[in-house]
């Protein structure tokens, strides 16, 4: 079997195993709820620690700036594992789905610019 093959597989199968273990052990209450699927277009980590990525094919999550982007904050309970379940998608080219509260603004970065808050993460393949 090709390492790198073996290695993404592992990242994925841990990203998928850490973010489920996230979403058990925290309760939370949402008004509403949404969803959005698809695959990571694009990753960016902040010097801050946010993490912010795209997903190919949703657009018009909020409004008006940044109206397709999906922030991480840095104090986010598991931020560091939506980021490795992030991440192993991306490289695996497979899709996730984000479920999100709603928009809000990007810690450390300002109220002006809107982004989808993610609560939960799901590597999806």
């Amino acid at each position: 079997m090709n390492m790198k093959f073996e290695y993404l597989t592992a990242l994925v199968v841990a990203g998928t195993v850490l973010t489920s273990s996230l979403a058990q052990a925290q309760t939370v209450t949402v008004p509403q709820t949404l969803s959005y699927s698809g695959k990571v277009s694009w990753l960016e980590v902040w010097t801050t620690g946010n993490i912010s990525f795209r997903l190919q094919g949703v657009s018009n999550t909020c409004a008006p700036a940044n109206a397709h982007t999906f922030v991480v904050n840095r104090s986010a309970v598991g931020a560091k594992n939506v980021y490795a379940a992030i991440l192993a998608a991306k490289l695996a080219g497979v899709s996730v789905t984000v479920w999100s509260s709603g928009c809000g603004p990007a810690e450390t970065f300002g109220a002006q610019t809107l982004y989808v808050q993610v609560d939960y993460t799901y590597v999806n393949d």
